[in-house]
């Protein structure tokens, strides 16, 4: 769940961003199909209809107009960073993974960038790996609820239930409003460590809170 909400978000924000610069620029007359701009944006608008493939293949030329002037800009990290996010839609991990190094070559320290890194490696099935890059990510951003969250299950894979417990426990006291979901997966934790009543409780829980919102 925090994959897709966290990547809707950015994802909502980069696009409506460059669909108001593009309108600018298109009516001011500064934007022609030859520019890295353009091949951004008409990617961007790609991958929001769901055309992954057409949008990597925009990014790609956006890419290489970029590269020409400034190849490890901030600007050109955006275009490897869209081309990440829509190489993981088309199930190309290794590529996406590749696109996310690239932006941490530019920026050390991107969050999004290690952390969707780290879920493309989940999804290879490198457990450790992931959770070395969600440990990053968390370093810079310990706050973000999502983030434990999605430790927390990687850790739960790796058959590490008390680990889990505690990511799940740190994204309860980050962010009441998801409480019940994180109840819920730590209920689960717990009954896979063999804590039955300890789950039961966290059960009950996560039903309560449900309720409340409903």
């Amino acid at each position: 769940m925090i994959t897709k909400c966290y990547m809707f978000r950015i994802l909502s924000f980069i696009y409506i961003a460059v669909l108001l610069v593009f309108m600018l620029t298109v009516f001011s007359g500064c934007v022609t199909d030859d520019t890295a701009f353009y091949h951004y944006s008409k990617g961007a608008h790609l991958y929001k209809i769901g055309d992954f493939e057409g949008a990597i293949a925009e990014f790609d030329k956006s890419i290489q107009l970029e590269e020409k002037k400034h190849s490890r800009s901030k600007i050109i990290k955006n275009h490897y960073l869209m081309r990440a996010f829509a190489k993981d839609k088309a199930n190309d991990f290794d590529g996406a993974i590749s696109d996310y190094t690239k932006v941490l070559q530019i920026e050390p320290n991107n969050k999004t960038a290690f952390f969707f890194r780290g879920v493309a490696k989940e999804k290879k099935g490198d457990l450790d790996s992931a959770i070395t890059n969600y440990n990053e990510a968390i370093r810079l951003d310990p706050k973000n609820e999502g983030y434990y969250r999605t430790r927390g299950l990687a850790k739960q894979k790796k058959g590490d239930f008390d680990g889990a417990i505690t990511d799940f426990t740190k994204a309860i006291r980050l962010d009441p409003k998801m409480a019940g979901t994180n109840y819920r997966l730590r209920s689960k934790a717990k009954n896979l460590k063999g804590d039955l009543e300890g789950a039961i409780t966290d059960m009950k829980r996560s039903r309560e809170l449900t309720r409340k919102k409903e």
